[in-house]
């Protein structure tokens, strides 16, 4: 079959269409003494905590990526017919001086502390949150539109 140039050019392009964005993570490590969120340009759910038992962070979010500090060790739960994410823990060594939150676009939910299963109580290190673009909601400590820094 002969597609000469434009259409192979075309098919390309049809091609690239065609294939869905993979990847779509939020994504949590750690750097230097901050623990990082970085969500993805989907409606994220992100939970995080400190276990203070432990001395980790504890962060569950909706298809999560393990960075840098970080073991994805939390399974998926349902908690009275509510399905929480799985997650990750995270060791800050030296402990951590700030927690920077980068929710990105899309619709997301913040929540820390107890107000999400599985992921310890709150903590005194200050959050920074930017809420990206889009209306975001929360828990315990809320992103609200735009670039809030809270």
């Amino acid at each position: 079959m002969r597609y000469g140039r434009y259409g192979v050019v075309l098919l390309a392009i049809v091609g690239a269409i065609a294939v869905p964005v993979a990847g779509a993570a939020v994504s949590v490590g750690v750097q230097d003494s901050e623990l990082r969120i970085v969500g993805s340009v989907e409606n994220d759910e992100v939970g995080v905590g400190f276990d203070a038992a432990t001395g980790l962070f504890r962060v569950r979010a909706t298809d999560i990526a393990v960075g840098a500090g970080c073991v994805g060790d939390i399974p998926a739960v349902v908690v009275n017919a509510v399905a929480y994410p799985a997650g990750t823990t995270c060791t800050i060594p030296g402990g951590a001086t700030v927690i920077r939150v980068d929710l990105g676009a899309g619709i997301d939910l913040l929540n820390s502390g107890p107000s999400f299963p599985g992921v310890g109580d709150d903590f005194t290190v200050p959050m920074i949150v930017n809420g990206g673009d889009d209306g975001d909601r929360g828990g315990n400590e809320v992103a609200e539109r735009g670039t809030a820094d809270r």
